[in-house]
């Protein structure tokens, strides 16, 4: 018998024993637990091949990337869209799975992203359960920090077993190895030029990284839940985290979800038409309340989708897993083409994206622009001698000024000016908010 025969025999074996033993409730189909089994069992085995995947996905091991990572190194990010760093697309899509979900049960909206014309990752994080929504529970502060630390990562915290672990990391470490150089620089990961997406408990994280860092686009599916009550409209209050302002504005922020699905905590799984709690949340970070049935062909313009009576008994996996996700008669998944809407298969068009942002007007790792970096609409009007970029307001003559400095602080980034003055910039609805 060959080894990696004897392998996925130990595996299936494992398996049902412990599904017998009804001590397994995730958020993925149990093809993802098979493979997750096969990849520990290779690494107490010694065998380091790849793991074959069903589509045309490569796969990487997590460790190799980075050996300080600590959760499930033997586990697979999952990548398509480069040939290599010089024929790669300019947008990215990542993609985080649910509660102890990974990469390899969400195969099918990765492939389908991927043809649409670019770079995509289905990214293994820390996202060991129970879900938020049980740990967290009436805690708003919680919902906050565990996000927070899975995000950057953490060396002290509960929700994160160390720094190297935060998505932050894994995604950076994964796109170097890979050699994805349009995707990071010097400066960290090019947030600007990706789309992250996720599920259940990956579509909260995929939300939060667009209220940390200014990116393409946040697509969501049967996510994000953290909230405050009970499911039920008359307590059900938004965690606070999500309603705070954040670096990517709300009209990039799409979902898509089971009517019956009331999220993967709950009690009341495949009740009738949970919309409106999701939705409550849905509109906290700016989506509007107007949803739709699954796109068929062409985009309806809604923000909020919603599958009506596909799935039964499988509500919250049924809008994008592997294996609970319906597929129509020629054996694709039925949703592609609300995937590519909601995900921004459109924006594959590089001039539907906002400029990247350049030395001259990055203020940080994040996307976030400088003011000095941006052409002004009119000439400003100023109380002495003109506005001067990036340096203090000097005399007459245009660039006469000095460095910035405020109170003995000095800043290599501003605007000089002297009252009265007014500035005014035309930013055609590309930033969220104007931080003090």
């Amino acid at each position: 018998m060959k080894r990696s025969s004897f392998i996925v025999i130990i595996a299936l074996i494992i398996f049902s024993a412990v599904v017998f033993a009804g001590v397994i409730k995730v958020d993925v189909a149990p093809a993802s637990l098979l493979e997750d089994l096969y990849s520990l069992l290779t690494q107490l085995w010694g065998q380091q091949d790849q793991i074959i995947q069903a589509s045309g996905l490569s796969g990487v091991q997590v460790g190799i990337t980075d050996p300080s990572i600590t959760y499930q190194p033997g586990s697979y990010h999952s990548y398509k869209g480069c040939g290599s760093s010089t024929n790669c697309p300019n947008l990215l899509f990542v993609f985080l799975p649910g509660t102890d979900g990974y990469a390899k049960g969400y195969q099918k909206i990765v492939e389908t992203m991927a043809g649409s014309g670019m770079a995509a990752i289905g990214l293994n994080y820390y996202n060991l359960g129970p879900s938020l929504d049980v740990i967290c529970k009436g805690n708003d502060q919680c919902f906050e920090q565990a996000r927070k630390d899975r995000f950057f990562g953490s060396g002290s915290s509960i929700y994160v077993p160390s720094k190297s672990d935060g998505i932050e990391n894994r995604l950076l470490k994964l796109l170097q190895y890979l050699k994805w150089t349009n995707f990071y620089d010097a400066n960290g990961i090019r947030y600007d030029r990706i789309i992250f997406g996720g599920h259940s408990q990956g579509a909260g994280m995929a939300a939060f990284i667009g209220k940390q860092k200014l990116v393409a686009r946040v697509c969501q599916f049967a996510g994000a839940w953290d909230h405050l009550g009970e499911n039920d409209l008359s307590t059900f209050t938004p965690a606070s985290w999500i309603s705070k302002q954040g670096a990517t504005p709300g009209s990039r922020f799409y979902g898509f979800n089971h009517r019956d699905d009331a999220g993967a905590g709950s009690n009341q799984q495949n009740v009738s038409n949970t919309i409106p709690l999701l939705n409550k949340n849905w509109e906290a970070l700016g989506m509007g309340t107007n949803w739709s049935l699954p796109l068929w062909n062409s985009p309806s313009g809604q923000k909020i989708m919603t599958t009506d009576n596909d799935c039964p008994g499988v509500a919250h996996t049924c809008p994008v897993v592997d294996g609970a996700t319906p597929l129509n008669a020629y054996g694709s998944p039925r949703y592609v083409s609300t995937w590519k809407y909601v995900c921004g298969a459109n924006l594959v068009n590089a001039s539907l994206l906002p400029p990247p942002p350049s030395s001259a007007t990055t203020c940080g790792t994040d996307g976030s622009v400088c003011a000095s970096g941006l052409t002004f609409a009119s000439t400003p009007v100023n109380g002495w001698g003109p506005v001067e970029k990036n340096m203090s307001n000097g005399e007459t003559a245009q660039g006469d000024g000095r460095t910035i400095t405020l109170n003995g602080t000095t800043y290599q980034k501003g605007l000089g000016a002297h009252a009265y003055s007014q500035i005014t910039y035309n930013i055609n609805k590309l930033y969220s908010f104007f931080p003090f």
